[in-house]
């Protein structure tokens, strides 16, 4: 419904920010072809594969960038998403740039979803990435270490990505 209300309203040049810290589900190679690719696990017992999302993002207005942050289980599945018209193929209408930060593979669980991350000291892939773009960890403390790569002054999600592939101390990445 978001995506048909809201997201109809995004003009090009609009930045559209979709962050899952749901639970995954793995591909299935016993399953049908739109099955057999990573899903979202949603609220309403719902999911949400690659090839709905892809079919939502297509039907966004032109040249709006997305930016996915998938810190689930199998989320690295949705890399796909970021490969021009790979999954709507032909049946892709408009041309989006789709840029993605995932905390896992699409064949590996993620920290989120196992007691790996019990104390203060292990810090997952999603904690290491917003925490790089607050510029502090969730106790306050302040974050260390070279963030700003580009030395441009600000802390684009290309770099957190890099800080939490660097920082993270749990399964994921």
């Amino acid at each position: 419904a978001w995506f048909r209300e809201q997201g109809s309203r995004l003009e090009a040049g609009d930045k559209l920010l979709l962050y899952f810290a749901t639970h995954g589900a793995p591909a299935s190679s016993e399953k049908s072809e739109a099955e057999s690719k990573s899903q979202l696990l949603l609220w309403d017992g719902g999911r949400l594969g690659v090839e709905e999302l892809g079919v939502l993002v297509d039907g966004l207005p032109a040249k709006v960038e997305v930016e996915l942050v998938i810190t689930a289980c199998y989320g690295g599945g949705f890399a796909e998403l970021t490969w021009p018209n790979k999954v709507a193929g032909e049946k892709a209408k408009t041309p989006h740039l789709v840029t993605g930060f995932f905390a896992t593979a699409a064949d590996r669980p993620a920290s989120g979803c196992t007691n790996v991350a019990e104390s203060p000291e292990d810090r997952s892939y999603a904690t290491c990435f917003w925490s790089a773009l607050a510029g502090t960890w969730p106790d306050g403390e302040q974050v260390t270490g070279v963030i700003d790569l580009n030395s441009d002054g600000e802390i684009g999600f290309g770099e957190a990505h890099a800080f939490a592939l660097e920082n993270d101390t749990t399964l994921d990445t």
